[in-house]
């Protein structure tokens, strides 16, 4: 069978004192790779993947058991396989398109299996156990997608640290890096316009500089268009040695409400850039804080918000930019 059309419900139980025959799955392109997939018991669903060797670092995930171990095919020598068992039926589901993520990712690179299982599994670690999430609005893909296209700058200029600075939900702020504040405004509108939610989103503290960076897309299918799992790979790539960056990664991207599993579903929201820019917040920025007001807001108002037309003002283009720039201000 091909690997492709494995399916949950094609785990068999093997039945004690009996022989089985596993499902043999079949790669496209490394034909010859051995891989077996089959079950124990209704809580152990296994696969074995065939390694030449067991010297290679093995990942670990909660839910999941993963491990070298020496397995005999009826008229073969003992062999050398990775064994992975899923034992909880629950997670089947999930285990099941993860290990066909796997034996792709493997099948369609030049990655040594080791290396392709542990890249799957940080990109799964957070996801496993957990039922699939909503799929983000389209505003909310595109503020997402604002954001990684900073990301996917700050990863270009320091692969290593620079996944510290992408805060994801922690705080009010997208960005922070040397008491420097970058908050990310993404927008289908045809101009650097946005709503400012609080009264003091753009307050100046006096120990930080904060800089607005405005991006302009809009909805394209063309030859330069993407896709928010295109960027997500994008940005993956360029940490793709590191499977420790790659889980913290896809840590954040689950605190954005991103889930992987919906990809095919975010493939059909499209985008191109029309530009952006890094404007700075200043005492000229026009903007609404509590010291803009002569007199402090009545306790009754809990929410404040408003527009910011920024169309005009001083910014640095973000595509020539190189971002240590914005870090010199």
């Amino acid at each position: 069978m091909n690997y492709t059309n494995f399916q949950e419900a094609d785990f068999k139980v093997i039945k004690s004192g009996e022989r089985f025959v596993p499902y043999i799955l079949n790669l496209k392109n490394k034909t010859e790779f051995e891989s077996f997939a089959f079950s124990e018991n209704e809580n152990s669903y296994c696969c074995l993947l065939h390694v030449k060797n067991t010297t290679g670092n093995l990942p670990k995930m909660n839910g999941l058991s993963i491990r070298y171990e020496e397995f005999t095919k009826t008229g073969s020598s003992k062999a050398d396989y990775i064994l992975i068992e899923c034992k909880n039926k629950s997670y089947l589901s999930n285990f099941t398109l993860m290990l066909k993520e796997i034996l792709s990712e493997y099948d369609n690179s030049n990655y040594s299996l080791e290396k392709s299982l542990n890249k799957v599994v940080s990109r799964w670690r957070h996801f496993l156990s957990l039922p699939k999430l909503n799929i983000l609005s389209e505003d909310e893909i595109i503020g997402l997608i604002g954001e990684l296209l900073l990301l996917e700058k700050f990863l270009k200029n320091d692969p290593l640290d620079s996944l510290v600075n992408w805060i994801a939900n922690d705080g009010e702020e997208d960005f922070i890096r040397n008491e420097i504040v970058i908050e990310v405004k993404a927008t289908l509108k045809g101009k650097h316009e946005h709503i400012i939610n609080g009264i003091d989103q753009l307050l100046i503290q006096s120990n930080r500089t904060k800089v607005i960076l405005s991006l302009l897309l809009n909805n394209s299918v063309s030859h330069d268009s993407f896709s928010l799992p295109g960027l997500i790979e994008r940005c993956e790539k360029i940490i793709d040695n590191n499977a420790e960056q790659i889980d913290a990664l896809y840590e954040k991207l689950r605190k954005r409400g991103y889930d992987p599993r919906d990809r095919n579903l975010y493939e059909n929201f499209q985008f191109d850039i029309i530009r952006g820019g890094y404007f700075r917040v200043d005492n000229l920025f026009p903007k609404l804080t509590t010291f803009e007001l002569k007199q402090s807001l009545n306790s009754r108002i809990s929410k404040v918000r408003y527009t910011i037309d920024m169309e005009g003002l001083d910014n640095l283009d973000f595509s020539s930019t190189d971002i240590n720039l914005i870090f010199k201000t």
